[in-house]
């Protein structure tokens, strides 16, 4: 069973989505940042609406950063997952 507690008694990084030059998601820097953070020791990764710049990405983005995130983490770090600024109905659906 996870120690929620003892998780949340560090630091959290605010996962920056990073863009390519085109405009497009760099998905490959993005891993290279997932894994530096894990390196580095963090056990809890955070997607946010406005780190991760989700006022520039379409909802289909979110949803693909969100669950390669959460496939590379699993095992090694919790994420916590923003849900842009939709009402509670909308969040749980996402």
């Amino acid at each position: 069973m996870t120690n929620f507690k003892q998780l949340f008694s560090a630091a959290v990084p605010s996962i920056s989505t990073p863009f390519a030059k085109d405009g497009s998601i760099d998905y490959a820097q993005l891993e290279i940042m997932i894994e530096t953070y894990i390196s580095w020791g963090y056990r809890v990764l955070m997607l946010t609406a406005g780190d991760s710049h989700y006022a520039c990405m379409s909802d289909a983005e979110i949803t693909e950063v969100t669950l390669r995130v959460l496939k590379q983490c699993a095992g090694r770090a919790e994420v916590i997952a923003a849900d842009r600024y939709f009402a509670t109905p909308e969040a749980l659906k996402f």
